[in-house]
This record gives C-alpha cells, structure tokens and sequence, in this order.
C-alpha cells in the first residue's frame, strides 16, 4: 500500500506534466510537449488520490515501465522523450482492441514530504455537448477531447511509489474491480504484492500440495512428517530461502519431480526467487495441533479452533473428557 499521512496529503504537488494521444486507431500516438497545469492542478490531485484506493501491485524483475521511470528520475531531461517511449508501449498494447476507446496516456511527476511518485493515467475522452448563445440565439458544439470529473473517464490508473527499492504500484482498472486488466497488467508488467503475512502462509499451502501430487512415491509416514518439519524451519529461519525451506521438509526422500512440483507451486504463488521475512505469528497460527488419545483417536486443529476444544484430565483413575463444540458436525468417509 501507499499510505500518505495528513501532512503529506496536504504538501501533495505536481511537478511535471505530460499527455499523449493514443488508441485513436493510428499506428503511433499524436505526442504533445509538456505542460505546466497551473491552476489545474487540484483537478489532477484528485485523480492521483483516487488511485490510493486501488490494489496494491509490485514490478516483476525486468519490468520496462518501472527501468524508464527510474531513468527519468535520475535524469530529469530524460522525461519528455521517455514520457513518449511509454505512450508508444501503451499504445501498442491496445492497438488490437476495438474494445479500448480513443483517449490520453497522462504521465505525471508527483512528490510530497518524503515521498517521489509517478503517475500514469488512461484517460478516455467523455463526448460533451457544449452551447454558445448570442441573445437568444444557441449553437450547441459537440466536443469530445475532454477531460471530466466522471470516475469512469479515469479508466486505468497507477501511482508508483519511487522511494522504495521495491516500488509499490497502486493500481486502480474501471474494468475489473478490485484487479487489473490484462492489458494494463501487460503494460506495467506488475503481480499482486502480497505482506510478509499472505507470504508466510502461503508456504504452507506450497508444501501441502505438492506433497499431495507424490503420495505414492514419498514415504507411508511423511505426511505425519511434514507439520514438525515446517515448523523447525519457520523457528530457525527469519527469511525465506526456497531452497533451505525443501531441503528441510522433504531431505533425502527429495526426487527431481518432487523438487520440480514444488517450483511450480512457488511460482503459482509468486514465492520463486522471492526473499521475504518469515511471519512468525502467521506460522504459528497455521500449526495443526494434535492430541490423540488411548482409543487410538487423533484430533488435529489450529490455533484459530483451540477455544473450541476443552480438554478435563482425570483425577484418580477417572478418564479423561475431550470436548469439542461445533455449529456443525459432519461425519465424513
């Protein structure tokens, strides 16, 4: 996420400006110089804090957009002429489409305390019927290359936070809620930035399934294995190496399709090659516990269900009581 203080919210400002014609159904886009927006500027603002309620998305290594603004911030005479490389990029993405309208790609230089962001915006043209009147006299105009305070003009937006070594790219696409387009996400060439927490989790998830794909060919006992074995390492280790993580769950019993399973389960997950710190408290509440009784009974559950469970301990020789509420049982085969 973006979080912008009060103060910082406030001490917002434009520092750059620029737009370019594209999707108007022409091989290359109509380039513009820049502009300084002057009084325009609050209209602008409040598009650029309208993306702070989009999803947070992170470049993925060799991102184009995320080297070209990283240029231009080091070389601020670099922004006109690259302000249009990324015009031709964006334009090129949606040259097939029929679907996409004609409109602007807005490239904005954008700082506050602390903080140098960029903003890129698509912003379709709104048709607008304006009159002039001389007395009683009216002509109505038709004018189409505007730009309005209506949400779905702002059809795709980002705000890249350039303070950071790992920049967050909130996202904000009219046409998916709560995501991004394919072609917006191919232009940015960003994925889905997941905490520490979502991260830490999803390990456990990696090893279950692929566990689950080789039941025939790792030990009978494994599977009984596998909590102690997750659990040493996300107690030993404060970061995440994906190799250290395989080789103490599944050791020598490791074949190549195991390993293999397994990179294809971190990818699915965006884990590969993703150095992250372990979530100690996410690990610990994905801990199955197990208590198991003489009978030959074995109860698993997690630290969420723990209030669920009462365990009373006989005193004298009288047995001991397992109780377990529930909103629902289900007996399963």
């Amino acid at each position: 996420m973006i979080e912008l203080s009060d103060l910082q919210l406030a001490s917002l400002r434009i520092t750059r400006f620029i737009f370019h014609v594209v999707h108007h159904g022409e091989p290359e886009p109509v380039f513009f110089d820049e502009l300084d927006i002057e009084e325009f500027e609050p209209f602008f603002l409040d598009r650029v804090k309208g993306i702070l309620n989009g999803t947070a998305y992170e470049f993925n290594p060799q991102a184009g957009v995320y080297t070209t603004l990283r240029e231009i911030s080091e070389d601020k005479s670099l922004f006109v002429d690259y302000s249009r490389q990324l015009a031709v990029n964006f334009h090129s993405h949606g040259l097939e489409d029929k679907r996409i309208k004609k409109g602007v790609m807005i490239l904005m230089e954008v700082k506050t305390l602390q903080k140098d962001m960029f903003a890129i915006i698509k912003y379709e043209h709104d048709q607008v019927l304006r009159y002039r009147h001389d007395g009683a006299g009216i002509v109505l105009e038709n004018v189409t290359d505007t730009f309005t305070r209506s949400p779905d003009s702002m059809q795709k937006a980002a705000l890249i936070d350039m303070t950071e070594d790992n920049p967050v790219v909130m996202v904000l696409d009219r046409n998916v809620r709560a995501g991004i387009s394919g072609f917006f996400q191919g232009f940015l060439n960003v994925r889905r930035r997941k905490s520490d927490q979502e991260k830490s989790k999803a390990l456990w998830d990696v090893i279950k399934n692929t566990t689950s794909r080789h039941l025939d060919e790792l030990p009978r006992d494994f599977s009984k294995e596998i909590q102690a074995r997750t659990e040493e390492f996300f107690e030993n280790n404060d970061k995440f190496n994906p190799d250290k993580y395989f080789d103490t769950v599944f050791g020598a019993e490791a074949s190549d399709s195991v390993r293999n399973t397994y990179k294809h389960y971190l990818q699915k997950e965006d884990l590969e090659n993703e150095p992250f710190c372990i979530d100690k408290e996410t690990a610990s509440m994905s801990k199955k516990h197990k208590i198991r009784t003489a009978e030959g009974v074995t109860i698993y559950y997690d630290q969420n269900s723990a209030s669920s469970i009462q365990i009373s301990y006989g005193q004298d020789g009288e047995k001991d009581i397992v109780v377990i509420e529930s909103k629902r049982v289900r007996e399963e085969l």
